[in-house]
């Protein structure tokens, strides 16, 4: 958003930059280039983003099985109160990069030779078949899911519940 060239106001762009050190030290962690196989014959530009595609389901299964294996062993109340934390902090942690990569796909760079190509992987052509495919399949309703979507349903539950907000049950 920062890389926009839009003239934001001093707090938003602060909140941005705040943001982009959140983002940089979550990539790191959600790092999976290094795990990926290149003799698939899918580009790693795309494994990484059915990966992040589907990370929040792989962390909400992981939360999941951790705080069963906590409840069973234990007598920690509020289980669902403490998954719903765990998701809450790992979908803050997780976002920018889930946002990030399927934005990539979106980001072209027009090279001498004529043609657009992704600006994270410079061997994949913008706008051919393959591309629009991964692009319009994937990455879309990516964004639409977890870049709007999850936001905007936080944003619902804690309106509804604007006035609870500080007890414990919300």
């Amino acid at each position: 958003t920062v890389s926009f060239d839009l003239n934001w106001p001093f707090e938003v762009r602060k909140f941005f930059e705040y943001q982009e050190i959140i983002g940089s030290l979550s990539e790191q962690v959600f790092s999976f280039d290094c795990l990926l196989p290149t003799s698939t014959g899918v580009r790693i530009i795309y494994q990484k983003l059915i990966m992040m595609a589907v990370l929040p389901f792989v962390l909400l299964l992981i939360s999941l099985a951790v705080w069963n294996t906590i409840h069973l062993k234990s007598t920690v109340s509020y289980l669902g109160s403490k998954l719903i934390g765990t998701m809450v902090i790992l979908m803050y942690l997780s976002h920018p990069n889930i946002v990030k990569s399927m934005f990539s796909l979106f980001s072209c760079q027009k090279l001498a030779d004529g043609n657009s190509y992704l600006h994270v992987d410079l061997k994949v052509q913008c706008w051919t078949e393959s591309h629009l495919k991964w692009t319009f399949g994937v990455a879309l309703p990516s964004l639409i899911v977890w870049g709007m979507g999850v936001p905007a349903a936080l944003w619902i539950v804690l309106r509804h519940h604007r006035h609870d907000l500080a007890s414990r049950k919300v």
